[in-house]
């Protein structure tokens, strides 16, 4: 409650100190640049869980269509050396 009361009071003293008119501007701008970035770090938060949510779906997909694929080929993944996968070059 202290918090809040010190919060209130630096405020006031800020609105006083700029007069009326830019002190109250400068609530509204200060708070109106909270809300908008609260809103887009949220906006980022949600699209992170959309990317998770779709890339396991994706990967499910994948290993389902793999599966299915091999399994109409009868193809054999080659089983590497020393359980190293081959390299490129």
């Amino acid at each position: 409650m202290d918090f809040i009361k010190q919060i209130l009071n630096n405020t006031k003293d800020i609105i006083l100190a700029l007069g009326l008119i830019k002190g109250l501007f400068f609530a509204f701008f200060f708070i109106m640049h909270l809300w908008i970035f609260l809103l887009y770090k949220g906006r980022i938060k949600d699209r992170q869980k959309e990317i998770d949510r779709l890339a396991a779906e994706n990967r499910e997909y994948r290993e389902r269509f793999l599966a299915f694929y091999d399994e109409k080929f009868n193809y054999i993944p080659p089983k590497s050396k020393h359980g190293k996968e081959k390299e490129k070059g």
